[in-house]
């Protein structure tokens, strides 16, 4: 068995750019002290976590009002702000028509970046405002007072108490500004010139103002084709129109008016919006819908979409307040909404006049037609057969005179059933308002167990929500009537007035319907929080900020930011590791541990990090006559200014040159002259005499530099050459133990009650699965996970690729209100592990679900830089080296497309570089190796079964209010093992990896279990590239790859803040317009461009003209076309034009059921022998017996819907995993079409195969070969074309050029 060559080949992308990680880990109280936390706050006792708590409770209220604070601060900056100036934004405008196609054009990008640095410079005073200056109390007037409690005061929105309120809680944080970092940090992203999603010059430039422009182009078009109706939207919009008048447009308060300008004012019922008069404009001249666009509404300003208007209701906190809530609405707004629905449906003559809107046509027809088979399609087909226009509204009477059906009677059944349901269900709720609360067992039935009712308390629950239920169904039912159309109330003329009035009454009295939110928010709440408390333990603000112990000559601020760091040896020869916390900054000094004597050691080692201080070193600098390292630079300046003079070119320096930038000049302009002067004797001498001097000062530090012995010991002429040396060397930064004083810590442990709390040492000892005792762990055997290796990294001795940052303590109290669900000691348990041959097993404990929300438990969020010499990398520069990489080894790289599946939850093909599949394979079944009991066995796991059951599980739980089981550390699972074995195939075939770009405009709707689940694999898949390093040697197809070493990762991919921001490419992942992978015949490149949609009777006619015969060859019907292009959009021009489609074949088309889906086999020929007999004569020109006969609307539907089964090329049966097969339509030379089925068969009979298997590896293969098209674009110097048109990818695909 061979050794890969991944870790060789691609050795060059270690070592890439720094990166910060946070690792998380437990810390479980050691000494006294940190033992008696817990037990005294639960006494009453102030103490950290108390403390911590109130900062937590008060963290809310303050954030809020610092929300205010902002958006104040953010309207008075922009208010005054001109960016018309220069008409820069008349200019924009000009680009943006000129460059409509061209948005990447480099002038238009610099005109929109000079607008947003307009916006950055006026709100920049915002982004520096001084927290100190802004929380910090000072004295006013008598009283404390800052600059957030002045805001507080002068803001007339809040009521007395509420200031009260605010002003208690900012005073709470007077000097613990810092508690706010993260905060501040993440509002100042508001704050940038970039072209970030988080930036608000980015909101009002890149979004908003082009949305605007996109206006004022839609009202040019409305202009030239609707002059009448342009006047009346400008007689609205007033003075926005123009585009210079956007720059009256950046204020929240401006965009809301035009946004109501745009909609409509809700608070003016007689208002009418701009997109009103369009919508009826529309229905009016439908000829003209192309021409009349609605118009854009603009975004909401950053911070100002997070206010909501506030609800009466609040949150429920417990049954009692619950049963209150629920009774006062049943006898109150309930109650008039029904008896003014009775009024409604129990007078007949306010039946008439009432109109249905085009987009309730499918739900009226089901009702009205609910016995009849496509009951849902009935209504359209038969307005459309008695030639009514569908696209506009139709009022009840047409309908009964036209179709001889009593519409009031089958609406007012319908409402009789529901306003019953309704009243049963009152009924049986009754009882249970009557209680206190509700019986705890609140058990939903198992998804395996038809029979298992819950407990009482899930029947009482049931109830509820069976009212609720039944009142949604009533307001479904009632949306009906709605007059409103694409968000636009509707007019119509001769209306019923008083029909419409009594609705209107009835949508008031339904307008808020949150108590069906909180009731049902309360009773789904899992019975656990993961809430934390941030702990300080009597420190500032700043508490673990860092770990240095800071002592010069000068100052000594110890250990300043309250976190001692320490490490013991076990009885199994390992380090544990240990927290200390204490607000001494004088505790286990450095500079006196080595007077410690060897009695006086205790069992624990301090952890000292130290940086050399290179600035500060060459401040203290003296030559032999005690002058500075700045007078001694200015002597080798002149000295070499003297230099070239003699040599006849004097080369004078600039005033802030130092000696080597001033030698780095000359060399540059003039390397003859530049050689005389370092040979200069004086030149030299002084050079020598500084250097001989800084190794005296830099000897010092030895010690605790190790490196710079090898400095020290060298010979240099040049200073230039010492000081980069001492360079490379002080970026360095040295961990290193010392021994703690035992006496200290007996001291520290035994201290009195009554001494000062800063003297106080609260030690920790720091765990996670990995650093458990041993002994408690014994049968867990196996590799450290990832964030251990990282750890223990950061805590060994020389090595320079982990840097420790900051640190924060958190403690989360026991929180469990739940019925505790434990598995007693000693009774067998069924193991749940697959491939594990032992059914049951049996524990000396009890097992309790949720365990970790019974106990109160501190924990450690450690930030850690991993590279931490390097600087960040660009991402555009990673992507430079990688094709760099990929062009000068392209003949050695394969492509692996990825796919997410409607039957598979992650699809992997790999392919090489003529298009012939190495490997196709589905990642619902994952085979990896564990150790339990110290035997090795191997698991395997069906991920999609076991993600589908918990989701049906979920769902179940939804569906009958119980409380969801979380699915996440099953999904984090699956995502850990897919990672890692598509990583190993990665590195096993040198593949680059192909994904779809999941661009937020193009979203697939065919995910099978989560639509998150895609998205956070992506992620994860980056993350584990950011720095790749594997934990043990893994055999895969047959060659051994080696294992990694964990201060030496690869850097194969850039973390990005979002996987919205991705395009295109990081680093060997590239991204690929999803458009046409999935259905698309994998021999001819066919994809079916066909509108099959509704249509009237002449366009249906119009369609079937466009093929140039219809014929029945005796076995099947095909399809002629001899101009494909005439079909769909020239746009999407393709080579593939003239050819023939076949019915041959089953296909599995889903169909609704009352209500549910299923899948049913047809096919073609037989659905179209049936739908032609006595109709069509199949041995005649059928092409033209269709467009020159005219048939009934249902023949074309029919017709049109079979054909739309022809073109279908996924096959697959909804619950039958099995079935799921490509059938291409397209007509192969030799007379067949492409089936997978065939596919399938030759695997199962041991043949490699070069064409995918089934749908989802099709929808791969297709990714990886958008991949090879993107590959073949490679340049020497890094560049690639990676191509988003349609016309590209079927020049592609169906001319297949890669295969020569």
């Amino acid at each position: 068995m061979k050794n890969n060559q991944f870790n060789e080949n691609f050795r060059e992308f270690t070592n890439q750019y720094s990166l910060t990680k946070t690792i998380r880990m437990e810390l479980v109280p050691y000494n006294n002290e940190a033992k008696k936390l817990i037990y005294d706050y639960k006494s009453g006792c102030e103490n950290g976590i108390s403390k911590g708590k109130k900062f937590a409770n008060n963290y809310v209220i303050v954030k809020k009002i610092l929300d205010d604070y902002y958006r104040s601060q953010i309207n008075e900056k922009l208010s005054v702000i001109n960016l018309n100036d220069d008409k820069k934004i008349e200019n924009a405008f000009d680009l943006f028509v000129n460059n409509k196609n061209d948005k990447n054009n480099k002038q238009f990008e610099n005109s929109l970046k000079s607008l947003r640095i307009i916006i950055a410079s006026a709100l920049k005073p915002i982004k520096e405002i001084k927290y100190e200056k802004l929380i910090n109390l000072y004295e006013a007037k008598g009283e404390k007072t800052c600059e957030l409690i002045e805001f507080i005061k002068q803001n007339e929105t809040l009521a007395e108490p509420d200031k009260e309120k605010y002003i208690n809680a900012v005073s709470l944080f007077n000097s613990f500004v810092g508690y706010f970092s993260g905060y501040k940090e993440n509002r100042n992203n508001m704050f940038s010139e970039k072209a970030e999603i988080t930036a608000i010059s980015n909101r009002l430039i890149n979004e908003n103002m082009l949305l605007y422009f996109e206006n004022c182009l839609k009202l040019e078009k409305i202009k030239n084709n609707a002059e009448e109706l342009y006047d009346e939207l400008c007689e609205i919009l007033k003075e926005f129109v123009l585009p210079k008048d956007y720059s009256m447009l950046i204020t929240q308060d401006k965009i809301e008016e035009y946004n109501k300008l745009i909609g409509h004012d809700a608070s003016d019922k007689f208002a009418k919006g701009c997109n009103q008069l369009i919508n009826e404009y529309r229905l009016k001249y439908p000829e003209k819908k192309k021409v009349i666009p609605f118009l854009n509404q603009l975004y909401n300003q950053i911070l100002f979409r997070d206010i909501k208007t506030q609800n009466g209701i609040e949150k429920i906190s417990t049954d009692k307040e619950l049963f209150e809530i629920i009774n006062v609405y049943i006898q109150n707004t309930l109650d008039d909404y029904l008896k003014t629905a009775d009024n409604l449906f129990y007078d007949k003559t306010l039946f008439s006049d009432i109109y249905f809107l085009s987009n309730k046509f499918s739900s009226l027809s089901t009702i009205l037609f609910e016995s009849k088979n496509k009951s849902y399609s009935i209504l359209k087909r038969k307005l459309a057969e008695s030639n009514f226009d569908i696209s506009k509204p139709v009022k009840i009477n047409d309908i009964e005179n036209n179709f001889k059906i009593d519409v009031y009677k089958i609406l007012k059944c319908k409402y009789d059933q529901m306003n019953l349901e309704i009243k049963k269900n009152i009924e049986k709720i009754n009882p249970i308002l009557m209680l206190e609360k509700l019986n705890d067992d609140k058990s939903v039935p198992k998804i395996d167990n038809g029979n298992d009712k819950g407990g009482i308390g899930f029947q009482q629950i049931a109830i509820i929500q069976s009212l609720f239920n039944s009142i949604i169904e009533l307001n479904r039912f009632m949306q009906l009537f709605s007059l409103e159309l694409n968000g636009q109330k509707i007019e119509i003329e001769n209306k019923n007035l008083d029909f419409y009035y009594q609705y209107e009454k009835i949508c008031e009295l339904n307008k808020d319907f949150t108590i069906y939110l909180k009731t049902k928010d309360y009773l789904t709440k899992k019975p656990y929080s993961n809430d934390k408390i941030r702990l300080f333990f009597d420190n500032n603000s700043y508490f673990l900020n860092g770990f240095v112990e800071s002592k010069t000559d000068t100052s000594d601020h110890g250990t300043q930011y309250g976190g001692y760091l320490f490490r013991k040896r076990n009885s199994f020869g390992e380090y544990d590791y240990f927290l200390g916390c204490s607000k001494n900054t004088k505790l286990f000094r450095e500079h006196l541990a080595s007077s410690i004597s060897e009695e006086d050691r205790s069992e624990f080692e301090r952890f000292y990090y130290y940086q050399l201080k290179t600035q500060t070193i060459y401040n203290n600098y003296k030559n032999q006559n005690g002058e500075s390292y700045e007078i001694d630079k200015q002597k080798l300046k002149d000295a070499i200014l003297e230099a070239t003079k003699e040599c006849g070119l004097p080369f004078s320096y600039e005033r802030e040159d130092t000696p080597t930038n001033y030698l780095k000049k000359i060399e540059n302009e003039n390397p003859s002259l530049f050689k005389l002067v370092i040979s200069n004797e004086n030149v030299m001498q002084l050079q020598l005499s500084i250097i001989k001097n800084l190794k005296t000062i830099f000897g010092k530090y030895v010690s605790k530099v190790p490196a710079l012995k090898d400095v020290i010991d060298r010979e240099y002429k040049l200073l230039k050459d010492f000081n980069d040396d001492i360079q490379t060397v002080s970026s360095n930064k040295i961990i290193y133990y010392a021994p703690v004083s035992q006496k200290e810590l007996e001291e520290l442990q035994n201290q009195k009650e009554d001494l000062k709390k800063d003297a106080k040492l609260y030690l920790f000892k720091i765990e996670n699965k990995d650093l458990r005792d041993k002994s408690k762990r014994i049968n867990k055997i196996g590799t450290d996970n990832l964030h251990t290796m990282y750890f223990k990294a950061l805590m060994s001795e020389n090595q320079y690729t982990f840097d420790i940052g900051a640190g924060m303590v958190f403690f989360r109290e026991q929180n469990y209100t739940g019925k505790k669900i434990i598995h007693e000691k000693n009774k067998p348990i069924k193991n749940k592990t697959y491939g594990y041959t032992k059914k049951e097993s049996v524990f000396e404990y009890d097992i309790s679900k949720d365990k970790r929300y019974f106990e109160d438990k501190f924990f450690l969020h450690l930030s850690l830089s991993i590279n931490y010499t390097k600087s960040s990398l660009k991402i555009s520069d990673l992507n430079s080296k990688v094709n760099k990489f990929l062009y000068k080894n392209r003949n050695e790289i394969t492509i692996m497309g990825i796919d997410r599946g409607e039957r598979n939850l992650i699809y992997l093909t790999i392919i090489d570089l003529k298009g012939n599949i190495i490997l196709q394979k589905s990642m619902n079944e994952l085979i990896y190796n564990v150790k339990i009991d110290g035997t090795e066995f191997q698991v395997q796991k069906n991920y999609h079964t076991m993600l589908n059951n918990r989701v049906k599980e979920r769902d179940l739980a939804k569906k009958n209010w119980g409380v969801i089981d979380s699915i996440k550390e099953l999904k984090e699972g699956y995502l850990s093992q897919v990672v890692h074995e598509i990583i190993l195939l990665m590195m096993r075939y040198n593949s680059i990896i192909v994904m779809e770009d999941l661009n937020p405009n193009f979203k697939h709707s065919r995910i099978s279990i989560d639509s998150q689940i895609y998205q956070k694999f992506e992620k994860a898949l980056i993350d584990k590239l950011g720095y790749l390093v594997l934990k043990r040697d893994e055999v895969v197809d047959g060659e051994i790859i080696e294992k990694g070493n964990v201060l030496n990762g690869f850097q194969l991919a850039c973390p990005i803040p979002a996987i919205k921001d991705m395009k295109n490419q990081n680093g060997f992942i590239f991204y690929v317009w999803p458009q046409y992978t999935s259905k698309i015949d994998p021999i001819s490149g066919f994809v079916s461009m066909f509108d099959t949609s509704e249509k009237n009777i002449d366009g249906y006619i119009e369609f079937f003209k466009k093929f140039s015969a219809i014929k029945y060859n005796g076995q099947d019907f095909e399809f002629h076309i001899d101009d494909y292009q005439l079909f769909f959009d020239k746009k999407n021009k393709m080579p593939l034009n003239k050819f023939v489609l076949t019915s041959k074949g089953t296909k599995w088309i889903n169909v609704n059921n009352n209500g549910k889906w299923e899948s049913i086999p047809t096919e073609p020929t037989k659905d179209l022998l049936k739908l032609f007999e006595n109709r069509i004569d199949i041995n005649g020109d059928i092409r033209a017996q269709i467009t020159e006969n005219k048939m009934s609307s249902e023949f074309y539907y029919d017709l049109t819907h079979i054909f739309k089964n022809v073109v279908q090329l996924r096959n697959s049966k909804i619950g039958d995993a099995s079935v799921d097969y490509i059938l291409s339509p397209y007509l192969l030379e030799d007379g067949t079409t492409f089936n997978s089925l065939d596919i399938q068969e030759q695997v199962q009979n041991g043949k490699n195969v070069m064409l995918p298997i089934d749908a989802d590896a099709n929808g791969a293969y297709h990714i990886a070969l958008k991949g090879l098209m993107a590959l073949e674009t490679i340049t020497e110097d890094g560049k690639i074309k990676i191509s988003n048109k349609n016309t590209d990818w079927f020049e592609f695909i169906q001319k297949k050029k890669y295969r020569n």
